[in-house]
């Protein structure tokens, strides 16, 4: 039976309280409307991860909204949390390659934290993603509504993609979008360059 690693190598944004910068709270604070929305689903008497699937399966049920470049370029990085969640809208736009997995971290997050979760958001190549650490597993909520499971435990396969991403410098983790340099359009592809770099290297996958 193969081993499987040890997954504190990977939750070491959670060894310290996960403070926001002021930007950060812009992005992903907790504001009156979140914590609302966060205790409705409360109210319903969810618990644990129970909760938490909830929480992402109603963002993944927001409405997608089209924009054309030049408006979806203005507006990806500089969403927010509360707003994402007062219209229950996400952008996208195909073209871009944005599919709103940005905007849904960004409701996620938040949420999740209003309801008591400790979670950090991550960008891994040009794709976001949040990790919630619960019941001393590490958990990845998905932020594409692709997946038949809304929230599932971090997996060895998520393990060898963060190490494969980490190695090439394109993954990055913290409290907020701007506190791993992440503000607007001309961030989009920070860390994804990096991994271009690393497969013309021919080491990505090594």
């Amino acid at each position: 039976m193969r081993r499987r690693r040890n997954f504190s190598k990977y939750a070491t944004s959670f060894t310290k309280p996960i403070r926001t910068s002021g930007p950060g709270k812009k992005q992903v604070g907790i504001t009156p409307r979140i914590q609302r929305y966060a205790n409705s689903f409360k109210a319903k008497g969810l618990r644990g991860i129970d909760l938490a699937n909830a929480i992402i399966k109603d963002i993944h049920g927001f409405k997608k909204v089209l924009l054309e470049d030049s408006q979806a370029k203005k507006v990806w990085g500089k969403i927010t949390a509360d707003s994402v969640i007062k219209a229950r809208t996400v952008y996208i736009n195909k073209n871009l390659a944005i599919f709103g997995c940005t905007d849904r971290a960004f409701a996620i997050v938040s949420t999740l934290r209003a309801a008591g979760f400790k979670t950090v958001i991550a960008r891994s190549s040009e794709h976001t993603i949040v990790k919630v650490l619960y019941g001393k597993k590490l958990w990845i909520a998905n932020t594409l509504p692709t997946r038949r499971k809304a929230i599932r435990e971090m997996s060895e396969r998520d393990m060898l993609r963060e190490d494969r991403h980490r190695n090439a410098n394109a993954y990055a983790e913290g409290a907020s979008f701007s506190q791993i340099g992440l503000n607007n359009f001309g961030d989009f592809s920070k860390y994804a360059e990096q991994t271009k770099k690393a497969l013309i290297k021919n080491d990505f996958f090594s």
